[in-house]
C-alpha cells in the first residue's frame, strides 16, 4: 500500500484509502496461515498504531466525543491482543540488557534466568495459541469498523491535516516537558505513542513537505526507538519487582533489576537530548518550517 498522500489527491480522498488499505491488511493478516501468532499480532498491532494517527488526521472534522470512542476502541483492540508480546519482550529485553553488561556479569550463571525466560515465552505462546480465535478476533474487528466507518465521511481539507499534525505535536511537547520534570513511565509511554503517531502523519505528508520533513522523519524514528528500549526496560523491571520466582532467585532478580533501572536513567538521558531538539519549537514554528508555503 502506499502509505501516503499521492499528487493531486484530495486530503478526504486519501485519508479514506489509507484507512481502507490498513483495515483490508488486518483482515488480510487474520487470513495469512503462514503467519506465526507472533509475528501476526505484531503486525496487526503496528496498523492499529497506523490507524490510531489516521484517525487524528479526522479530529478536527470530527466531535470529540466520536473521536474519543473510535480511538478508545482502537486500543482496547490493541490491548487485547498484546498479551503474548509481554513475555517475548522480556527475552529479548533480558538479552540486550545482559549484552550490554557483559563485562561485568557472570553470564553463565545467568543462562539459567534466561532459560526460565525463554520457558515462560513458549508456555505463554502454547495457552496463547489454544485461547486465540483468528476468526473471532477478526469479526471482533469488523464491529469494530463500524466505528472507523464514521472517519470515511468526514470531510477533510489539507489545512485540516496540518492542524491535526500541530495538534500531535502540541500533545508530545507538552509530555516531553512533563518527563523533563519527572521520569515518570507514564509520561515516556505517552511520549512514545505520541512521537510514532507524529511519524507516521509526517509520512503520510512526507511528499508535501520532503526537505524538512526527513530531517524530522529521522529524528522522531530515532526517538521511538529509545522510547521503545525504556519502555521494553521498564516491563523487565517491574515484572522481577512484582512476580517473585518469575525467572530466578531473589539475589538474582535485584541484580537484574538493578541494572535495568541503571540502563532506564542512560536511555532516558538520550531519549531528553533527542526529543529536545524535536520539541524545542513552539507548535507554530513546527508547522510553519515544515510548511512554510501558504495555501
Amino acid at each position: 500500500m502506499e502509505f501516503n498522500l499521492k499528487k493531486g489527491e484530495s486530503a478526504g480522498n486519501a485519508i479514506r484509502r489509507i484507512n481502507l488499505e490498513l483495515r483490508a491488511r488486518i483482515i488480510g493478516i487474520f487470513n495469512d496461515e503462514s503467519l506465526d501468532a507472533d509475528t501476526a499480532v505484531q503486525e496487526i498491532r503496528t496498523c492499529i498504531e497506523k490507524l490510531r494517527a489516521v484517525l487524528r488526521f479526522t479530529r478536527p472534522a470530527m466531535k470529540s466525543a466520536v473521536f474519543r470512542r473510535s480511538d478508545r476502541a482502537l486500543e482496547e483492540f490493541s490491548t487485547e491482543i498484546k498479551d503474548m508480546r509481554e513475555s517475548a519482550v522480556m527475552v529479548e529485553t533480558f538479552d540486550c540488557l545482559t549484552d550490554h553488561y557483559r563485562p561485568f556479569l557472570n553470564t553463565e550463571e545467568l543462562q539459567t534466568v534466561r532459560q526460565a525466560l525463554q520457558n515462560r515465552h513458549v508456555q505463554a505462546m502454547e495457552a496463547y495459541r489454544e485461547r486465540l480465535d483468528m476468526k473471532e478476533l477478526e469479526s471482533a474487528f469488523v464491529q469494530l469498523e463500524l466505528f472507523l466507518d464514521r472517519t470515511d465521511r468526514v470531510k477533510l481539507t489539507r489545512t485540516m491535516l496540518k492542524s491535526s499534525v500541530q495538534d500531535v505535536y502540541s500533545r508530545g511537547r507538552e509530555l516531553q516537558q512533563s518527563l523533563e520534570q519527572d521520569p515518570d513511565t507514564e509520561y515516556s509511554h505517552g511520549l512514545r505513542l505520541e512521537a510514532r503517531y507524529l511519524w507516521h502523519q509526517l509520512r503520510m505528508l512526507e511528499q508535501q513537505a520532503p526537505g524538512e520533513m526527513l530531517t524530522t522523519l529521522a529524528d522522531l524514528e530515532a526517538l521511538g526507538e529509545l522510547l521503545a528500549d525504556d519502555n521494553d526496560m521498564a516491563v523487565l523491571a517491574e515484572n522481577l519487582r512484582t512476580r517473585s520466582g518469575l525467572c530466578c532467585n531473589r539475589i538474582q532478580a535485584e541484580l537484574l533489576d538493578s541494572l535495568a533501572e541503571t540502563r532506564r536513567i542512560a536511555l532516558l538521558s538520550a531519549v531528553l537530548r533527542r526529543s529536545a531538539g524535536i520539541y524545542e519549537r513552539t507548535p507554530d514554528q513546527f508547522i510553519g518550517d515544515l510548511f512554510p508555503q501558504t495555501e
